[in-house]
């Protein structure tokens, strides 16, 4: 006679498992679980801080170091391009002079020459205007030389050289033919004339003063150049002795 096993035999023929080891297979589960656990909640928390980390994080500027606020910069005031009423030289010379810009102005025209005694000295006044009518808000270059040849300088004639002007922007009647002398008036600074240029060269004159045989190229005519605003005037200024 055989012996029957311990158990439960299903229906059908299947052989159930016993309640142990279920048992063992829920606790291999839960411990699976515990361990894993730890690992997916430590790899939320790095990409969270890492995150948070990079949102404080200030970004680099291109050579490396953190940006700073920018300070806003206050413009400089521009200075004042304002010309003074008057300028030029102060001292009397017997040399070359010059004044104005330098540059040449081609929105000028010389509209009036007048001369007037000052007692120690004779001046010439070149008088100017814009194109446009408006007073120039910059000196023009006016030049002046002595004629003679180096070293035998003829000081008693004063070439002067308006460098701004051409023959078609000089609007001065008394002066419209070259090569004649127009009377200053004064026994000591006598004449000036136009000297004879290509039309498309400056203007240029010649003043003529009295020759001294017993000082020449001493006391024969040191000058000096000034200018004057409203109107716009360049001055040459003849010593008389």
């Amino acid at each position: 006679m055989r012996r029957k096993r311990r158990g439960f035999a299903p229906a059908g023929g299947r052989k159930e498992w016993p309640i142990t080891a279920w048992v063992c297979l829920l606790c291999s589960l839960l411990l699976l679980w515990s361990a894993a656990l730890p690992l997916l909640g430590c790899g939320g928390k790095e990409k969270e801080a890492a995150t948070e980390e990079e949102a404080v994080e200030e970004k680099p500027t291109e050579g490396g170091e953190e940006a700073k606020p920018e300070i806003p910069v206050e413009e400089e005031e521009e200075e004042s391009s304002v010309l003074p009423e008057s300028g030029g030289a102060t001292e009397f010379k017997l040399q070359n002079q010059s004044i104005g810009s330098g540059g040449v102005m081609t929105n000028l025209q010389l509209t009036d020459i007048y001369w007037q005694d000052h007692g120690d000295f004779f001046r010439i006044v070149f008088e100017y205007r814009r194109k446009d009518g408006k007073d120039p808000d910059q000196v023009p270059n006016v030049s002046t030389f002595y004629g003679g040849v180096p070293g035998n300088e003829e000081y008693w004639n004063i070439y002067i050289h308006p460098n701004d002007i051409l023959i078609g922007d000089m609007k001065v009647p008394t002066f419209a033919a070259e090569g004649v002398p127009v009377s200053l008036g004064n026994p000591i600074v006598q004449t000036m004339e136009r000297v004879p240029t290509a039309d498309t060269e400056n203007v240029a004159f010649l003043v003529k003063c009295t020759y001294n045989p017993a000082h020449p190229g001493i006391s024969s005519r040191p000058h000096r150049l000034r200018y004057q605003t409203h109107p716009m005037r360049i001055m040459v200024d003849i010593l008389k002795y």
